[in-house]
């Protein structure tokens, strides 16, 4: 798997996004894209740790929240 460019921490998210998506688009003129043709997200990013980031926080908010399991 490839991982994103977002890793590689571009200063500019114009030039990011353009880095990103431009070889996406010609694969996907070529072809039909399949999942792994797009890049495994970053750790930050995925949705198990998002989840968890929203569950700290309203734990955090909410008292007595219990914690999904």
């Amino acid at each position: 798997d490839a991982l994103s460019p977002l890793n590689e921490g571009y200063p500019s998210n114009v030039w990011l996004l353009y880095r990103w998506i431009t070889p996406l688009l010609r694969r996907g003129l070529n072809k039909k894209l399949e999942l792994t043709d797009v890049y495994k997200a970053p750790s930050f990013d995925q949705a198990d740790t998002l989840s968890e980031r929203l569950e700290r926080f309203v734990s955090r908010e909410v008292i007595g929240w219990p914690r999904m399991t």
